[in-house]
């Protein structure tokens, strides 16, 4: 991580993260285009999920969803994914989740999402959930217990 060094630690229902290096600079509000997964963006999701209780991992999921087509427009996926957080509220309820996308070497974006404070959605559910937004017969879906 160019000489910045995360410290996780455990105590007291929660995970605490240190991260020690170079002071963050002040931003304002309003980011650029965001082009890679760099250091300072793995610092910031880093100290995001030091304020979860650590309770809330025992009941996460990890689930992976891509596209059967070469999907390429990150607007029109993202749209996509907003939908499916939309049914999941519905059907389960008020849920944290974490997700990134990537491409894949086909070009076609896929996403990996961390689910937190559910232990269970039916692999059945999201993948038929992802097929019907998508519009794909048959996208991947895959759903892990972290």
């Amino acid at each position: 991580m160019n000489g910045v060094a995360v410290q996780v630690r455990g105590g007291s229902g929660f995970v605490r993260v240190v991260v020690k290096g170079r002071p963050q600079r002040r931003r304002s509000w309003m980011r650029g285009k965001i082009t890679e997964f760099s250091s300072a963006s793995r610092r910031r999701l880093l100290e995001a999920l030091a304020w979860i209780p650590q309770r809330d991992f025992t009941l996460g999921l990890f689930i992976t969803l891509t596209y059967a087509r070469n999907m390429a427009d990150p607007v029109r996926s993202e749209r996509d994914l907003q939908v499916l957080f939309q049914r999941m509220e519905r059907v389960f309820g008020r849920v944290s989740m974490f997700w990134r996308r990537e491409r894949q070497k086909r070009g076609a974006i896929h996403y990996h999402l961390l689910l937190l404070g559910r232990g269970f959605v039916p692999k059945e559910w999201l993948a038929a959930a992802w097929a019907d937004i998508t519009g794909d017969h048959r996208p991947f879906t895959r759903v892990e217990r972290l």
